[in-house]
């Protein structure tokens, strides 16, 4: 498409020699053409705004089909990032200077680099990393696809190569604190889906329901291309369970087809998952489309847009060990083959989808229901809080009856439960693996013996020491709660004294309960809660999760997850989302011969 300015209007240019009205904010684009001499003057050049009949749904579907094949084949890409602004110059000087660090340097040398780009220079460059190109859903492919890639503020320019290397040396010389958080943040997410679609094995690309979760935040002038402009860098399996894009489809319609179509071709109900993340519930701060139907409580409605679904591994469904959803840890955290959940046994799920595609029956068993719940927030009073998010205390037999101590086979009987209780809380803070993606084996004896010293050295300290203050913190929140006769901090007391304690070495350092337990309570608000069940059972569950909730076990399902009766008709359920409990993850629930019955999900 060889292009001409027409000067006399800064709105029109020339394609073809005719004449063509185009955007305000295009117009840069095709100035720069024209005049930028490394692009040459002569060249064809391919714009989806131009080249793409926007009023016609059915060629924006077929053209959205052949995107990822045009950036592939690409001669050389533009990032158009926008004209320069006084706050920005000067910040791919910056990048320059940053990409030409040199690896392994001493201390004193990472300093010294840090203080030789002056403060103008790192506020441009938070300005440049924060421009909106970054966090729009339809750049993602444009930025991955192309092996030649430049972009452009105004007449500045860096190669994507020099972008890659700057950013890796901001984060290996400690200098990101010299950035605006929310500005690296989205360069360091934009490298690290990079590294993937470099490092994929035997062509094999990203799985596209991870990489909806992990670009979530991005925005979107279609919700619809939320799906569709992944289409270019996901796998072609699940290419083909979304088929071709189609405008004519409603938002909700699109959405619902890709749940719908990944249950049929994987037989797995692991996508619904996905709906705790992206659910209109957890939205309070959104005020559009208040009057649209709201999806259904098994379909993830990706509009909606939960913090934690950007992290690497934002779901025990998207653990590592299984390629059908795909998850973004880093590409040096090799899984074991042998880790995996499969809370049913890694059976095909049983179900049956209605006619309007909003009632999904599924079969399963149910293990029990939740009885008391830790809190989903600090202990602190806030009379605005949710009274449901605080402390809900157990009042189930089993969790309230008093401990019997006073004969020593009855402090035995004790201990044993104690020592229980502590393990089943351990391997619930950490999911059972040993950090936040999930690929290793949690140290479980190791995780108890460091828990319970520090529990000893510790308590009442002020500060709290920085590596464990956030699971301590958290304990001191949920110690009140009743398990099994006594509180949870008696349980913790009780248990069998660890033995002596260990120098760590700093070679282990990564493998403790207080990294393990990043997944669960490492941030805030929490997003888990401890909860024990009417039985007695310790577990994690999502924040929302409720007294009277049921605890199941879905057939085709990888995890198991918290169910709510309909206030209207017992034979209904809400999704609430997936959980943990020790004992039932690999499969044990079908082995100890419980009823399997049907659960219809509205």
């Amino acid at each position: 498409m060889p292009v001409e300015k027409l000067l006399l209007d800064p709105r029109i240019v020339l394609i073809e020699g005719q004449p063509c009205k185009v955007l305000v904010n295009i117009y840069p684009i095709l100035e720069l053409m024209c005049d930028h001499g490394a692009l040459g003057g002569h060249a064809y050049f391919w714009i989806d705004y131009l080249c793409i009949n926007q009023g016609d749904e059915l060629e924006r579907g077929q053209q959205v089909a052949l995107m990822g094949q045009l950036y592939c084949r690409a001669y050389h890409t533009v990032v158009w990032l926008g004209p320069s602004t006084p706050d920005t110059r000067g910040a791919t000087t910056a990048m320059h200077l940053i990409a030409a660090w040199r690896h392994g340097a001493a201390p004193h040398e990472q300093a010294a680099a840090r203080d030789a780009i002056t403060s103008d220079q790192w506020r441009a460059l938070s300005r440049w990393m924060l421009r909106p190109w970054w966090t729009r859903v339809w750049t993602l492919q444009e930025f991955l696809l192309p092996e030649r890639l430049v972009f452009h503020c105004g007449p500045e320019s860096v190669t994507k190569a020099t972008w890659s290397q700057a950013v890796g040396m901001l984060y290996d010389y400690s200098a990101v604190g010299m950035l605006e958080h929310k500005a690296f943040g989205n360069q360091w997410a934009r490298r690290r889906l990079l590294n993937h679609y470099d490092n994929k094995v035997s062509g094999e690309k990203m799985g596209l329901v991870a990489m909806m979760a992990y670009v979530g935040y991005y925005q979107a002038t279609d919700q619809r291309d939320r799906i569709y402009a992944l289409l270019g860098v996901c796998s072609d399996r699940d290419r083909d369970v979304v088929g071709q894009a189609d405008y004519h489809a409603s938002v909700e319609e699109v959405y619902t087809r890709l749940a719908v179509r990944f249950i049929h071709v994987h037989r797995s109900l692991d996508i619904i998952c996905f709906a705790a993340l992206f659910n209109k519930v957890l939205d309070a701060d959104d005020d559009e489309g208040g009057d649209e139907e709201p999806l259904p409580s098994w379909i993830p409605d990706w509009r909606r847009f939960a913090y934690r679904a950007s992290r690497p591994v934002p779901s025990m469904v998207s653990e590592p060990s299984r390629q059908h959803i795909g998850n973004f840890r880093p590409t040096g955290f090799q899984p074991n083959p042998d880790l995996i959940y499969m809370a049913s046994a890694n059976l095909p799920a049983q179900y049956l989808i209605s006619e309007d595609q909003r009632r999904l029956t599924c079969q399963g068993l149910i293990i029990d229901t939740i009885d008391g719940l830790g809190p989903a927030h600090h202990p602190a009073p806030d009379d605005n809080a949710d009274p449901s998010l605080h402390l809900v205390q157990s009042t189930s037999r089993i969790n309230l009856q008093e401990a019997k101590t006073h004969l020593a086979l009855d402090r035995v009987l004790s201990q044993a439960s104690s020592d229980s209780v502590l393990e089943a809380l351990i391997r619930s803070l950490s999911l059972n693996r040993s950090g936040r993606y999930l690929t290793s084996a949690a140290q479980i004896p190791s995780y108890m013996h460091e828990f319970q010293h520090t529990l000893v050295n510790v308590m009442g300290a002020r500060p709290l020491p920085t590596e464990c203050a956030p699971v301590i913190e958290w304990f001191l929140a949920n110690q009140a709660l009743r398990i099994r006769g006594a509180t949870l901090r008696y349980h913790c007391e009780a248990a069998t004294p660890p033995p002596a304690a260990k120098t760590r070495t700093a070679g282990r350092k990564k493998h403790t309960i207080w990294r393990a337990a990043e997944t669960t309570v490492g941030e805030w608000p929490w997003d888990c809660r401890l909860v024990v069940t009417a039985g007695g059972d310790l577990g994690m569950v999502p924040r929302l999760a409720r007294k009277d909730d049921v605890v199941c076990v879905l057939i085709g399902c990888s995890v198991p997850v918290v169910l709510r009766r309909s206030d209207y008709d017992d034979a209904l359920f809400t999704l609430i989302g997936e959980c943990f409990f020790p004992g039932i993850m690999e499969g044990e629930a079908l082995d100890e011969g419980r009823a399997i019955r049907d659960f219809v999900l509205v």
